[in-house]
């Protein structure tokens, strides 16, 4: 559990030098996650550094922590009687050994962790560096969170190359990345298209490879760059090592959406409803992968795991293949290409991206309904506001059934209650649950919005109807939206002309009613994220105001 830095790549090689799995916490996820991660893995050492070591001391599960960064610091090492280890080490790893360990979202309210062998890692490296360009010319952006299995990418597979490893400061990465990259002369980044949109190219003349990875990519984030740079679409998740599908360098910004072929395995299109069949092409179904890239499976859940990694389907023996084929259920509808390539186009089940970070939204309903006890029903989904076009404006709502929260709306069920309507019991609930949420998810997985409905639809099979209620939700603009987030009900108003400027900003950035906003509010609370937060420290210098994204935090 450490911040980006030299310690942490050290580490992590040693972990895998010494023979060991490399589990990464995510330094701001709160300590009840990092527990839940602590216990599934049985981990016997925490490697941290100084900067978190007293936070983490907070754990409930008693862990031995060692401040890696003291090894670089000969006064802290000598005093602290660390071992100078200067035999060299003689641990046989083999191809099926785990190296690393990623958690994702769980739907049942537990993340559940992904197992990744040295052999499918060695392979993706070995299959996608040459694509991408990896030399040792190359200086790699270290962008992703270590907790993001790109960031295995940016680490081992830049290092295989010869490549230098560019790690930014944490305000760099957030507050100057553009200035950052020119600076240390950045060649190559991997990034999520979100990511990407911040981006300057004309800031930017050394970069020359842009891959997108972790979301969906359109014509407007590829625009800038595709005569700047080679810019490729990348498509693989956690469960197939980093990067299963790749394009080759897009040329035209209309086929951004095609994630390419696989380049090391097999793809199949097939019904969702019916996974033994088989679709033509052109056709959407669901993306099944085979081959030597996909992980072990889930740590210590073998009922996920059968259930996600499945063998053989009957068009195996239809099409006269050998048996024993093992392939992995993506839960991604595509469709391919009349050259073999796939298009990206959304997801079958309740796992959604969130500016590349997966999260299950079964995960975020159990915790809601679980701290909630009078609720009984709750909806979360991401929502594009009405009238927006961007991915990266997606905002993570909660649709709550709450019997009493006010009088009845006059628009019916799915109408919901009117902010200054709610009654002071059901806000002091919201104020408490937003609170609580907090203490167990990571922050983006928290909703930005509340809403309060009578009673959520149902369908003709009397099951939720999930699919009205997001239509409903794709009505909203984000004004309406962001009246629901969770803010004092009392402002302060401004007293200087640095904060009437920055009330100015949040309000055009976050889209909201410059007087709804007050001295006292949360940025995050009205609707900001870490993407915004990186927009607001970049208008507030240029008006000269000294505001890193450090602060906004």
């Amino acid at each position: 559990c450490m911040d980006k830095s030299k310690s942490a790549v050290v580490a992590m090689l040693a972990i895998l030098r010494a023979g060991g799995a490399v589990v990464p916490l995510g330094v701001q996820h709160p300590l009840a996650r990092l527990e839940v991660i602590v216990q599934d893995t049985a981990t016997p050492l925490l490697l941290v550094d100084r900067g978190h070591e007293k936070r983490l001391t907070g754990l409930a599960v008693h862990v031995p922590l060692l401040p890696v960064d003291a090894f670089f610091d000969d006064t802290s090492a000598a005093s602290t009687g660390m071992p100078n280890l200067s035999n060299e080490l003689c641990v046989s790893v083999r191809p099926q050994n785990v190296a690393w360990v990623i958690y994702t979202s769980g739907s049942t309210g537990k993340p559940k962790g992904v197992v990744l062998e040295h052999g499918s890692l060695a392979t993706s490296i070995l299959a996608h560096g040459p694509i991408f360009g990896l030399s040792s010319s190359t200086r790699t952006l270290q962008f992703a969170a270590l907790t993001f299995d790109v960031s295995i990418s940016d680490l081992v597979a830049t290092l295989a190359y010869g490549g230098c490893i560019v790690v930014p400061s944490e305000d760099d990465r957030l507050s100057n990345l553009n200035h950052m990259m020119n600076t240390f002369r950045v060649t190559y980044a991997n990034v999520t298209p979100t990511v990407a949109r911040l981006l300057d190219p004309a800031q930017l003349p050394l970069l020359n490879t842009l891959v997108l990875i972790g979301e969906a990519v359109d014509a407007g984030v590829v625009d800038p760059w595709v005569k700047r740079a080679r810019v490729i679409n990348g498509y693989g998740p956690a469960e197939a090592s980093i990067v299963f599908h790749c394009s080759p360098p897009i040329q035209r910004s209309e086929t951004a959406g095609n994630v390419g072929k696989p380049i090391a395995g097999c793809g199949w299109v097939v019904d969702p409803n019916n996974i033994d069949r088989l679709l033509p092409l052109g056709a959407p179904g669901e993306l099944l992968l085979e081959g030597p890239l996909l992980s072990r499976g889930y740590l210590n859940d073998p009922t996920k795991t059968a259930a996600a990694f499945i063998s053989d389907p009957v068009f195996v023996q239809e099409l006269g293949l050998c048996p024993s084929r093992r392939m992995y259920r993506t839960g991604d509808i595509v469709q391919q290409n009349a050259d073999g390539s796939l298009t990206y186009l959304g997801r079958r089940d309740t796992q959604v991206k969130i500016r590349g970070q997966r999260v299950e939204i079964g995960e975020i309903e159990s915790q809601i309904l679980r701290l909630l006890p009078e609720v009984c029903e709750t909806v979360v989904d991401v929502v594009l506001p009405a009238g927006e076009t961007q991915e990266g404006a997606l905002m993570l709502t909660a649709v709550i059934e709450y019997a009493d929260a006010g009088p009845y709306p006059d628009g019916g069920e799915l109408q919901p209650y009117e902010p200054s309507q709610i009654t002071a019991a059901a806000r002091t609930a919201l104020e408490r649950l937003d609170s609580e949420l907090s203490q167990v998810l990571p922050a983006y997985m928290v909703p930005g919005a509340f809403l309060l409905v009578p009673r959520l639809p149902v369908n003709a099979s009397n099951k939720l109807d999930r699919r009205a209620v997001r239509d409903q939700l794709r009505l909203l603009p984000r004004t309406v939206l962001n009246c629901f987030a969770t803010s004092p009900a009392i402002k302060q108003a401004p007293t200087t002309e640095m904060e009437r400027q920055l009330r100015s900003l949040w309000a055009t950035l976050l889209a909201v009613p410059i007087e709804s906003i007050g001295a006292n509010d949360s940025f995050f609370r009205l609707g900001g994220d870490s993407v915004a937060a990186m927009k607001l420290s970049a208008k507030a210098r240029a008006q000269q105001i000294p505001l890193s994204v450090a602060d906004i935090f």
